[in-house]
C-alpha cells in the first residue's frame, strides 16, 4: 500500500474554505505547473506532440516520460474534485488506503463498503453512525478513518469523532495532537466549534479528536452533554462518523451507538470471538440501536 498526499495540507479551523480555482487553471497542465511537476517549457512540448500525434494532453505527457502515471492520476482526480492524496503527505498513516489509494483493493472495498451504507442508512434521511467492535482490537479506527474519508471523497460534508475516549487514536491517522477534543466539550471546557479541526488535504472532512484522557471516561459518555453533541453535529454536517470504545471495556459504546441510532460492527479475522460479537450485536439491538451490518477487517 502506498501513501499520499494534496496540494494543501494545513489544517484550516472549522468553517474555513481553500482558495477557488478557476476553471482555466484547473486544466491538468495547470495543475501539474501548481504541483511543479511539469515547467512552462514542458507544457509547450507536451501540446506541440499532442497535436502532432493527435493524443490528449495527459496521453502525450506520459509518452513522452514527463510525467508518471500516479502523478496523472492524481491531476485527473484533482480535475474532478476528487481529493486524492500524494505519497508522504503531511505524515498521515498509510492505513488510510482511501485517500492514498482509492481505486486498489482495499480502498475499492471501503468504497463499495461505503455505498452500501448510503443506500441502506444514509438515503433514508440518517446522519449518524457508530463503528463498534467487541475487544478493542477488532480495527474499528481503521474503518471509521477509511469510510469517513470515502464520504468526503463523494462531496458530503463529513466528520470523523474519535469516542474511544481511553484508547484514542483517530488523530495518530492524521498526523494531529490530541490536546483538544470530546472529553474537553462534555466536561464543558470548550464549545464543538473551537476542538474541531478541519482537514484542507481532504477538503470535506472534518475531525474531532478524543482529547485528553478523563479519570472518568465511563461517566463522560453517559452524560446529557453527549447527546447534545451528536444533535449538534447532525445538524452541521451530512455524514457523523463515530469511533467508539470496545463493548467489552464498558464505558459507553452502547450509548453512543444508541444516540447516532445506527452501527457497524467490526470483527478481525483470527481475533474476534464469536461470542462476543454476538453479544455487542445483541446488547446494541436491545438498547434500539439498528445493525446496518458487519464487516471483516483483515488487518
Amino acid at each position: 500500500m502506498h501513501t499520499i498526499g494534496f496540494e494543501n495540507q494545513d489544517v484550516f479551523p472549522a468553517g474555513a474554505t481553500a482558495p477557488a480555482q478557476s476553471a482555466q487553471d484547473n486544466t491538468l497542465g495547470q495543475i501539474l505547473l501548481r504541483r511543479r511537476k511539469l515547467d512552462p517549457k514542458d507544457i509547450d512540448r507536451i501540446l506541440k506532440y499532442a497535436e502532432k500525434k493527435r493524443l490528449r494532453f495527459g496521453s502525450a505527457a506520459l509518452r513522452l516520460g514527463l510525467v508518471s502515471r500516479q502523478e496523472l492520476d492524481h491531476a485527473v482526480a484533482a480535475q474532478f474534485d476528487y481529493p486524492f492524496l500524494e505519497s508522504g503527505a503531511e505524515g498521515y498513516s498509510a492505513r488510510l488506503c482511501t485517500a492514498f489509494d482509492p481505486f486498489g483493493r482495499q480502498g475499492t472495498a471501503f468504497r463499495m463498503l461505503q455505498q452500501r451504507l448510503i443506500q441502506h442508512w444514509f438515503d433514508e434521511g440518517h446522519r449518524t453512525l457508530a463503528v463498534a467492535g467487541p475487544s478493542g482490537q477488532d480495527g474499528c479506527s481503521h474503518v471509521a478513518a477509511n469510510l469517513a474519508v470515502a464520504f468526503s471523497q463523494q462531496g458530503r460534508s463529513t466528520i470523523l469523532v474519535d469516542g474511544n475516549l481511553r484508547r484514542p487514536g483517530l488523530h495518530k491517522f492524521f498526523n494531529l495532537n490530541n490536546d483538544l477534543g470530546l472529553s474537553s466539550v462534555l466536561v464543558g471546557r470548550f464549545p464543538l466549534t473551537e476542538v474541531t479541526l478541519r482537514l484542507a488535504a481532504l477538503r470535506r472532512l472534518s475531525l474531532v479528536t478524543a482529547g485528553i484522557v478523563p479519570p472518568n471516561v465511563g461517566d463522560l459518555l453517559w452524560r446529557p452533554e453527549l447527546e447534545r453533541t451528536i444533535a449538534e453535529l447532525r445538524e452541521r454536517y451530512q455524514v457523523v462518523i463515530f469511533d467508539t470504545p470496545s463493548w467489552r471495556s464498558d464505558i459507553g459504546a452502547e450509548n453512543i451507538a444508541r444516540l447516532c441510532q445506527g452501527a457497524l460492527l467490526v470483527v478481525r479475522r483470527d481475533h474476534t470471538r464469536a461470542s462476543d460479537a454476538i453479544g455487542l450485536s445483541e446488547a446494541l439491538t436491545a438498547g434500539g440501536t439498528r445493525i446496518l451490518g458487519s464487516t471483516l477487517n483483515r488487518g
